[in-house]
């Protein structure tokens, strides 16, 4: 039924709709207890056909709000997973994933592990260890230069005793 105005109506007053928003789309559905019609089909393809639609929207929902966790939400995660002091399960209902994804994680944790304990032999130096290796060859070198400066003053100075001592015992 068609008002005044032009907006539809039921028998109880205007008809409402709920908007639902996903990621470049807009969906809109029918306000709970609002008159939804039926295709000509018969009433199991039209509910087929709706429940069809139910879930390819749920599907768009669900992949345009899908959470995605940093690096370190996952390593917190699979840590409180090896503490032990909740089940697999509870963890990953209170923490909003499925079971197959906290071994995912915990697969790429151990792995990631492995990959740094290999490398350790040949590791990179921390900054701390940059720093001391730095200082200790500027003191080296600061030996040296040291050493070299002395050895060529001895050098000067003990040349001409050396040919004054030859030249006077000859």
């Amino acid at each position: 039924m068609v008002s005044e105005n032009g907006t539809h109506q039921r028998a109880g007053g205007p008809e409402r709709r709920r908007v639902v928003r996903a990621p470049e789309q807009r969906v809109e559905l029918p306000e709970k207890g609002a008159d939804v019609t039926q295709s000509t089909a018969g009433k199991p393809e039209a509910a087929e056909e709706r429940t069809e639609q139910t879930r390819s929207f749920v599907r768009r929902v669900r992949s345009a709000t899908r959470r995605k966790y940093t690096p370190e939400e996952k390593i917190h995660v699979v840590l409180e997973g090896f503490r032990r002091e909740v089940t697999v399960n509870d963890l990953c209902r209170r923490e909003g994933i499925k079971p197959h994804s906290y071994y995912s994680w915990t697969k790429e944790f151990i792995e990631a592990g492995k990959e740094r304990l290999a490398r350790d032999s040949v590791r990179d130096a921390t900054r701390q260890e940059i720093h001391v290796l730095k200082r200790e060859n500027g003191e080296l070198k600061q030996l040296v230069a040291d050493l070299s400066l002395e050895a060529y003053r001895l050098k000067k100075t003990a040349m001409p005793m050396m040919e004054d001592g030859a030249g006077t015992s000859a």
